[in-house]
């Protein structure tokens, strides 16, 4: 049991992160050569999608993730919200189809079948992820080798002068209602633990965001003086 946590839970991570790499690359992000960017945001949305997915098990899993990537996206790389909801979920679009590809091959290969791809064996879910997680580091390595990706985009949405209030209520309003829709939908218990994490979760954002915003006003304020 501890070796299938472990294990599960180091995919989810690396998965992620490997997401994260191509999104950024797609996009032609600087932070795509910073580990620590890619390290924080693989760590804290692979977590999660590891907690909600086998823990919680919730069908709200991905919703879940692409919520925390959005957030931590915008405020790490300083670039607005609707801009970083746009890069996330290219991202994950692309991961959908590197997902049903590896399905489709290892099908192909008489290796697993359609049926058990719901519940795999922990050696076939190995296989499957790392296979995954192999693809996404070449694409990475092929993008960032070739320079391919929507600098265009980025040059017209990046900013340096600091992100406008609004960009922090929309993130704000993502979180309340990727919350309240997994406290509804699932009638979750108020004294279960995974409400006690949901709401730590929710916090934690929160302190962020508002962390993140008093830096980005200071930061604002700041150029306006000079």
């Amino acid at each position: 049991m501890a070796l299938e946590i472990s294990l599960k839970l180091l995919l989810s991570i690396l998965m992620y992160s490997s997401i994260v790499m191509v999104a950024f690359s797609m996009f032609r992000m600087t932070a795509m050569d910073d580990p620590k960017v890619i390290a924080v945001i693989g760590l804290s949305v692979g977590a999660a999608n590891y907690y909600f997915k086998f823990i919680v098990l919730s069908q709200l899993f991905i919703l879940i993730s692409l919520m925390l990537f959005i957030v931590l996206s915008m405020i790490l790389l300083r670039i607005p919200f609707l801009y970083s909801a746009l890069m996330c979920i290219t991202g994950l679009i692309y991961a959908f189809v590197v997902d049903m590809v590896v399905s489709m091959i290892f099908i192909g290969l008489h290796l697993t079948t359609a049926e058990e791809l719901n519940s795999p064996r922990l050696l076939l879910f190995a296989l499957m992820n790392i296979s995954f997680i192999l693809i996404n580091t070449l694409t990475y390595l092929f993008l960032k080798r070739y320079k391919i990706g929507f600098i265009f985009i980025a040059r017209k949405f990046h900013t340096s002068n600091g992100l406008k209030p609004h960009n922090f209520l929309w993130a704000t309003v993502l979180i309340i209602g990727v919350a309240y829709a997994q406290f509804t939908i699932y009638n979750m218990d108020l004294q279960s633990m995974h409400f006690v994490m949901l709401i730590v979760m929710v916090l934690i954002l929160f302190v962020i965001l508002n962390y993140s915003y008093n830096q980005n006003k200071r930061h604002i304020n700041d150029r306006f003086r000079r």
